[in-house]
Protein backbone atom coordinates (compact mmCIF):
# COMPACT_ATOMS: atom_id res chain seq x y z
CA UNK A 1 0.00 0.00 0.00
CA UNK A 2 1.18 3.52 -0.76
CA UNK A 3 0.86 6.23 1.87
CA UNK A 4 0.84 9.86 0.86
CA UNK A 5 1.47 12.36 3.67
CA UNK A 6 -2.26 13.14 3.73
CA UNK A 7 -3.27 9.48 4.02
CA UNK A 8 -0.74 8.79 6.78
CA UNK A 9 -1.95 11.84 8.71
CA UNK A 10 -5.54 10.59 8.40
CA UNK A 11 -4.50 7.20 9.81
CA UNK A 12 -2.59 8.71 12.73
CA UNK A 13 -5.25 11.34 13.47
CA UNK A 14 -7.76 8.54 13.93
CA UNK A 15 -5.75 7.10 16.84
CA UNK A 16 -4.45 10.27 18.49
CA UNK A 17 -4.96 10.74 22.19
CA UNK A 18 -7.07 13.91 22.39
CA UNK A 19 -5.32 14.97 25.59
CA UNK A 20 -1.72 14.59 24.41
CA UNK A 21 -2.01 14.53 20.63
CA UNK A 22 0.16 11.38 20.59
CA UNK A 23 -0.87 8.53 18.25
CA UNK A 24 -1.62 5.26 20.09
CA UNK A 25 -1.44 2.23 17.84
CA UNK A 26 -2.01 -1.40 18.80
CA UNK A 27 -0.73 -3.94 16.31
CA UNK A 28 0.63 -1.96 13.33
CA UNK A 29 0.90 -3.75 9.98
CA UNK A 30 2.92 -1.71 7.48
CA UNK A 31 4.68 -4.57 5.69
CA UNK A 32 5.62 -3.73 2.06
CA UNK A 33 4.17 -0.24 2.50
CA UNK A 34 5.59 2.69 0.56
CA UNK A 35 5.68 6.09 2.25
CA UNK A 36 5.92 8.73 -0.48
CA UNK A 37 7.24 11.52 1.72
CA UNK A 38 8.71 11.69 5.21
CA UNK A 39 6.87 9.21 7.40
CA UNK A 40 6.41 10.97 10.73
CA UNK A 41 5.69 8.74 13.74
CA UNK A 42 7.26 11.10 16.29
CA UNK A 43 6.19 10.18 19.82
CA UNK A 44 3.90 7.38 18.64
CA UNK A 45 3.03 4.53 21.02
CA UNK A 46 2.92 1.00 19.61
CA UNK A 47 1.39 -1.40 22.13
CA UNK A 48 1.30 -4.49 19.88
CA UNK A 49 3.60 -5.88 17.21
CA UNK A 50 4.84 -3.25 14.79
CA UNK A 51 5.74 -4.65 11.37
CA UNK A 52 7.51 -2.48 8.80
CA UNK A 53 9.27 -5.34 6.97
CA UNK A 54 10.20 -4.43 3.39
CA UNK A 55 8.68 -1.00 3.78
CA UNK A 56 10.09 1.84 1.68
CA UNK A 57 10.53 5.27 3.25
CA UNK A 58 11.06 7.44 0.17
CA UNK A 59 11.50 10.63 2.18
CA UNK A 60 12.93 9.11 5.32
CA UNK A 61 11.28 8.28 8.63
CA UNK A 62 10.90 10.11 11.93
CA UNK A 63 10.36 7.92 15.00
CA UNK A 64 11.86 10.29 17.59
CA UNK A 65 10.61 9.51 21.08
CA UNK A 66 8.41 6.66 19.86
CA UNK A 67 7.79 3.70 22.18
CA UNK A 68 7.50 0.16 20.87
CA UNK A 69 5.89 -1.90 23.62
CA UNK A 70 6.17 -5.21 21.79
CA UNK A 71 8.25 -6.65 18.94
CA UNK A 72 9.25 -4.20 16.22
CA UNK A 73 10.37 -5.36 12.79
CA UNK A 74 12.02 -3.33 10.02
CA UNK A 75 13.58 -6.24 8.15
CA UNK A 76 14.73 -5.33 4.61
CA UNK A 77 13.22 -1.87 5.00
CA UNK A 78 14.66 0.83 2.72
CA UNK A 79 15.26 4.25 4.26
CA UNK A 80 15.91 6.41 1.21
CA UNK A 81 16.04 9.53 3.37
CA UNK A 82 17.20 9.83 6.95
CA UNK A 83 16.10 7.36 9.58
CA UNK A 84 15.60 9.15 12.91
CA UNK A 85 15.08 6.95 16.00
CA UNK A 86 16.43 9.50 18.47
CA UNK A 87 15.27 8.74 22.00
CA UNK A 88 13.15 5.84 20.78
CA UNK A 89 12.40 3.05 23.28
CA UNK A 90 12.19 -0.59 22.20
CA UNK A 91 10.71 -2.56 25.09
CA UNK A 92 10.95 -5.93 23.35
CA UNK A 93 12.94 -7.47 20.52
CA UNK A 94 13.65 -5.33 17.47
CA UNK A 95 15.01 -6.21 14.05
CA UNK A 96 16.53 -4.06 11.32
CA UNK A 97 18.00 -7.12 9.62
CA UNK A 98 19.06 -6.39 6.00
CA UNK A 99 17.65 -2.86 6.23
CA UNK A 100 19.29 -0.21 4.06
CA UNK A 101 19.92 3.34 5.24
CA UNK A 102 20.79 5.24 2.06
CA UNK A 103 21.37 8.60 3.75
CA UNK A 104 21.87 8.64 7.53
CA UNK A 105 20.60 6.73 10.53
CA UNK A 106 20.36 8.12 14.03
CA UNK A 107 19.68 6.03 17.13
CA UNK A 108 21.11 8.60 19.53
CA UNK A 109 19.81 8.08 23.09
CA UNK A 110 17.73 5.09 21.97
CA UNK A 111 16.98 2.43 24.60
CA UNK A 112 16.77 -1.29 23.85
CA UNK A 113 15.16 -3.40 26.59
CA UNK A 114 14.50 -6.71 24.82
CA UNK A 115 16.72 -9.77 24.51
CA UNK A 116 17.86 -9.00 20.95
CA UNK A 117 18.45 -5.89 18.88
CA UNK A 118 19.24 -7.14 15.39
CA UNK A 119 21.00 -5.05 12.76
CA UNK A 120 22.45 -8.08 10.99
CA UNK A 121 23.34 -7.50 7.31
CA UNK A 122 22.11 -3.91 7.51
CA UNK A 123 23.81 -1.38 5.22
CA UNK A 124 24.62 2.12 6.43
CA UNK A 125 25.54 4.29 3.43
CA UNK A 126 25.97 7.48 5.49
CA UNK A 127 26.43 8.40 9.14
CA UNK A 128 25.34 5.78 11.65
CA UNK A 129 24.73 7.57 14.94
CA UNK A 130 24.32 5.62 18.16
CA UNK A 131 25.58 8.23 20.63
CA UNK A 132 24.23 7.48 24.09
CA UNK A 133 22.29 4.43 22.91
CA UNK A 134 22.09 1.62 25.46
CA UNK A 135 20.92 -1.95 25.79
CA UNK A 136 19.71 -2.13 29.37
CA UNK A 137 18.50 -5.71 29.78
CA UNK A 138 20.69 -7.75 32.13
CA UNK A 139 21.88 -11.25 31.41
CA UNK A 140 21.84 -13.09 28.10
CA UNK A 141 21.06 -10.33 25.61
CA UNK A 142 22.66 -9.52 22.27
CA UNK A 143 23.10 -6.40 20.20
CA UNK A 144 23.75 -7.92 16.80
CA UNK A 145 25.42 -6.13 13.87
CA UNK A 146 26.73 -9.31 12.24
CA UNK A 147 27.64 -8.84 8.55
CA UNK A 148 26.45 -5.24 8.53
CA UNK A 149 28.31 -2.79 6.31
CA UNK A 150 29.28 0.77 7.22
CA UNK A 151 30.27 2.67 4.08
CA UNK A 152 31.25 6.12 5.35
CA UNK A 153 30.43 6.20 9.07
CA UNK A 154 33.35 7.71 10.97
CA UNK A 155 32.01 6.86 14.43
CA UNK A 156 29.93 4.14 16.04
CA UNK A 157 28.86 4.94 19.58
CA UNK A 158 29.33 5.64 22.36
CA UNK A 159 26.89 2.79 22.94
CA UNK A 160 26.44 0.49 25.91
CA UNK A 161 25.27 -3.10 26.12
CA UNK A 162 24.75 -5.01 29.34
CA UNK A 163 25.25 -8.27 27.43
CA UNK A 164 27.01 -9.17 24.18
CA UNK A 165 27.75 -6.81 21.31
CA UNK A 166 28.38 -8.70 18.08
CA UNK A 167 30.32 -7.05 15.27
CA UNK A 168 31.16 -10.40 13.67
CA UNK A 169 32.00 -10.11 9.96
CA UNK A 170 31.01 -6.44 9.92
CA UNK A 171 32.70 -4.38 7.19
CA UNK A 172 33.97 -0.89 7.97
CA UNK A 173 34.81 0.56 4.57
CA UNK A 174 36.64 3.63 5.89
CA UNK A 175 38.28 5.11 8.98
CA UNK A 176 36.17 4.60 12.08
CA UNK A 177 36.18 5.06 15.84
CA UNK A 178 34.03 2.61 17.78
CA UNK A 179 33.24 3.42 21.42
CA UNK A 180 31.61 0.61 23.36
CA UNK A 181 30.81 -0.43 26.92
CA UNK A 182 29.67 -4.06 27.16
CA UNK A 183 30.09 -7.37 28.94
CA UNK A 184 31.37 -9.03 25.78
CA UNK A 185 32.35 -7.73 22.35
CA UNK A 186 32.84 -10.07 19.44
CA UNK A 187 34.77 -8.96 16.35
CA UNK A 188 35.25 -12.38 14.76
CA UNK A 189 36.06 -11.91 11.09
CA UNK A 190 35.40 -8.16 11.25
CA UNK A 191 36.96 -6.32 8.31
CA UNK A 192 38.62 -2.92 8.80
CA UNK A 193 39.40 -1.38 5.41
CA UNK A 194 40.57 1.86 7.02
CA UNK A 195 42.35 2.88 10.22
CA UNK A 196 40.25 2.09 13.27
CA UNK A 197 40.22 2.78 16.99
CA UNK A 198 38.16 0.60 19.30
CA UNK A 199 37.60 2.34 22.63
CA UNK A 200 36.28 -0.39 24.89
CA UNK A 201 35.03 -0.32 28.49
CA UNK A 202 34.54 -3.47 30.59
CA UNK A 203 34.21 -5.90 27.69
CA UNK A 204 35.96 -9.16 26.89
CA UNK A 205 36.97 -8.70 23.25
CA UNK A 206 37.36 -11.50 20.71
CA UNK A 207 39.34 -10.42 17.62
CA UNK A 208 39.68 -13.88 16.07
CA UNK A 209 40.21 -13.78 12.29
CA UNK A 210 39.66 -10.01 12.11
CA UNK A 211 40.97 -8.59 8.81
CA UNK A 212 43.15 -5.51 9.26
CA UNK A 213 43.98 -3.58 6.09
CA UNK A 214 45.20 -0.59 8.13
CA UNK A 215 46.35 -0.09 11.73
CA UNK A 216 43.70 -0.94 14.32
CA UNK A 217 44.04 0.17 17.95
CA UNK A 218 42.16 -1.46 20.81
CA UNK A 219 42.30 0.77 23.89
CA UNK A 220 40.79 0.21 27.31
CA UNK A 221 38.54 3.18 27.96
CA UNK A 222 38.27 4.07 31.64
CA UNK A 223 35.51 6.64 31.12
CA UNK A 224 32.63 5.76 28.85
CA UNK A 225 31.00 8.97 27.64
CA UNK A 226 27.43 7.70 27.39
CA UNK A 227 24.92 6.36 29.94
CA UNK A 228 25.61 2.92 31.39
CA UNK A 229 23.28 0.06 32.34
CA UNK A 230 23.23 -0.51 36.10
CA UNK A 231 25.14 -3.79 36.04
CA UNK A 232 28.06 -2.15 34.21
CA UNK A 233 27.98 1.07 36.21
CA UNK A 234 28.31 -0.93 39.45
CA UNK A 235 31.47 -2.71 38.38
CA UNK A 236 34.60 -1.40 40.12
CA UNK A 237 36.85 -1.37 37.05
CA UNK A 238 36.24 -0.56 33.39
CA UNK A 239 39.36 -2.31 32.06
CA UNK A 240 38.79 -4.19 28.82
CA UNK A 241 40.38 -7.55 28.12
CA UNK A 242 41.34 -9.19 24.82
CA UNK A 243 40.57 -12.91 24.65
CA UNK A 244 41.89 -13.86 21.21
CA UNK A 245 43.92 -12.58 18.25
CA UNK A 246 43.74 -15.90 16.41
CA UNK A 247 44.83 -15.56 12.75
CA UNK A 248 45.12 -11.75 13.03
CA UNK A 249 47.97 -9.85 11.35
CA UNK A 250 49.47 -8.45 14.54
CA UNK A 251 51.77 -6.12 12.59
CA UNK A 252 48.79 -3.79 12.21
CA UNK A 253 47.45 -4.20 15.74
CA UNK A 254 48.02 -1.86 18.69
CA UNK A 255 46.83 -2.86 22.18
CA UNK A 256 46.70 -0.16 24.83
CA UNK A 257 46.02 -0.62 28.58
CA UNK A 258 44.21 -3.94 28.07
CA UNK A 259 44.15 -7.15 30.11
CA UNK A 260 45.84 -9.98 28.18
CA UNK A 261 45.94 -12.59 30.93
CA UNK A 262 43.50 -14.89 29.11
CA UNK A 263 44.41 -13.96 25.54
CA UNK A 264 45.04 -16.65 22.93
CA UNK A 265 47.98 -15.59 20.77
CA UNK A 266 48.48 -18.87 18.93
CA UNK A 267 47.84 -18.66 15.20
CA UNK A 268 48.42 -14.89 14.98
CA UNK A 269 50.76 -13.58 12.27
CA UNK A 270 53.75 -11.27 12.85
CA UNK A 271 53.45 -11.37 16.62
CA UNK A 272 56.95 -9.89 16.83
CA UNK A 273 55.49 -6.67 15.38
CA UNK A 274 52.55 -6.41 17.76
CA UNK A 275 52.57 -3.02 19.52
CA UNK A 276 51.76 -2.86 23.23
CA UNK A 277 51.24 0.54 24.82
CA UNK A 278 50.35 1.75 28.29
CA UNK A 279 49.86 -0.97 30.92
CA UNK A 280 48.98 -4.33 29.41
CA UNK A 281 48.67 -7.16 31.92
CA UNK A 282 49.89 -10.69 31.17
CA UNK A 283 49.35 -13.88 33.11
CA UNK A 284 52.21 -15.08 35.34
CA UNK A 285 54.41 -17.84 33.86
CA UNK A 286 53.97 -21.32 35.33
CA UNK A 287 56.20 -21.98 38.33
CA UNK A 288 57.21 -25.42 37.11
CA UNK A 289 58.54 -28.36 39.12
CA UNK A 290 62.20 -28.48 40.08
CA UNK A 291 63.98 -31.78 39.30
CA UNK A 292 67.42 -31.63 40.72
CA UNK A 293 69.03 -28.35 39.73
CA UNK A 294 66.85 -27.75 36.64
CA UNK A 295 63.20 -26.62 36.60
CA UNK A 296 60.81 -28.77 34.58
CA UNK A 297 57.58 -27.34 33.02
Amino acid sequence: MTFTPELLNDVLNAVRDPATGVPHLGGAEFENATFMDTAEFTGARFTGWARFDQATFAGGALFMGAVFGSNARFGQAAFEGGGAFIGTTFEDQVSFGEATFNYWASFDQATFNGEIADFGKATFMGDARFSGAQFTRSGNCTWHFGRARFETARTLGPLACSGRLSLDHVEFAGPVTVEVAAERMSCVGTRFDGPATLRVSYAEVDLSEAVLAHPVTVVSNARHRGPLPTDLANRPEATASVLSVLRVDAALLVLTDVDLRRCTFSGAHHLDQLRLEGECHFDAPPKGVRWGLRPVR
